[in-house]
């Protein structure tokens, strides 16, 4: 982290939620479904005054709770504290999670396979997204321009009323009140600034002075930024016979040390995380008793039921042939 602020300053610095609550878990052992739910609570909290409610109920519950929470920098963790700069409300590493799944083949390889296989998917990668972009219509991204529209019809419910100066006062149907100023692009919710989206309060005033909401969408969401990041080519490389030759040495890889044991290619799991390939979403069943679907009991399955000795033994026994001999 202070090699960020020294390297890159403008870089806001965030922590995964879901890693945040991990630690929280099992390190801390604050652990409950109640104190979860407040930790995301407070996490997903756009304005002050909701973080702060959040964490005194969160301290109510548990005060050893909301003082190891108080250590960590909020503006790592909740959006009431993120920076508007990046136009990026995510609390979690999913971005990263999909990236590292895209090249999960590619991991396993030495270096200079590994970024060669790389550079092969990402090439083709960007020139699929030219093409696709070419389709596209319009001034916004179809997920920013549906997920505007959807805000368009929560802002039906909304009441706007013009206090001057490119400022608007609106009501929410829970009687809640948020200053909307058109002319700086800020909502009282603090939604706006933080996505770069408008809010439905936002939207509410836009169409009370009979604007578009789409003009008051951050530039980053256009089609026209979409195709500038799209727009650097990764060209082709020969392969390495047909590389320049140099007349310096030819480098040596390190000496590498092989680890014991097969190597592991899939990360580490939460232990409430499914290990099913299939059904990712599948909880594991903690404090659950086993029971028996053969004689009902508890403690055991079919396989381990003691009924199944009783019933060997009596097999056993009517199997043994009985003989009669008759003597002349």
């Amino acid at each position: 982290m202070p090699a960020f602020e020294v390297v890159m300053p403008m870089v806001d610095h965030r922590i995964c939620v879901r890693h945040l609550y991990a630690n929280f878990r099992d390190i801390g052992g604050y652990r409950g479904l109640a104190l979860k739910e407040q930790l995301w609570s407070a996490a997903s909290s756009y304005t002050e005054y909701e973080f702060n409610d959040h964490m005194e109920e969160l301290k109510k519950m548990n005060e050893a709770a909301y003082e190891y929470l108080s250590q960590i920098d909020p503006s790592t963790w909740s959006r009431a504290w993120f920076s508007d700069y990046p136009k990026c409300d995510l609390l979690v590493n999913n971005i990263c999670e999909c990236f590292n799944s895209y090249i999960l083949k590619a991991r396993e390889k030495p270096m200079l396979t590994m970024l060669e296989m790389i550079r092969k998917k990402l090439m083709r990668r960007y020139q699929v997204k030219r093409e696709g972009i070419k389709k596209l219509t319009g001034k916004l991204t179809p997920r920013i321009a549906a997920k505007l529209e959807e805000i368009g019809l929560q802002a039906i419910d909304c009441i706007a009323q013009y206090a001057g100066d490119s400022m608007f006062e609106v009501t929410c149907p829970d009687n809640r009140q948020y200053v909307v100023d058109l002319g700086r692009r800020r909502c009282g919710c603090r939604q706006w600034e933080i996505t770069g989206i408008p809010c439905s309060h936002a939207v509410a005033a836009i169409l009370y002075d009979c604007g578009d909401p789409e003009d008051y969408v951050d530039e980053c969401f256009t089609i026209e930024v979409y195709k500038k990041a799209y727009a650097p080519v990764i060209y082709p490389m020969p392969s390495e016979e047909q590389w320049i030759k140099t007349s310096h040495d030819k480098l040596e890889p390190p000496r590498g040390r092989i680890a014991p044991g097969r190597p592991k290619k899939l990360r580490r799991r939460a232990p409430d995380e499914s290990r099913d390939p299939r059904n990712p979403y599948r909880m594991r069943k903690y404090g659950a008793r086993m029971r028996c679907g053969k004689c009902n009991g508890v403690g055991h399955n079919k396989r381990a039921c003691p009924t199944n000795r009783s019933e060997a033994s009596n097999s056993k026994k009517s199997d043994t042939p009985i003989v009669s001999f008759s003597y002349i």
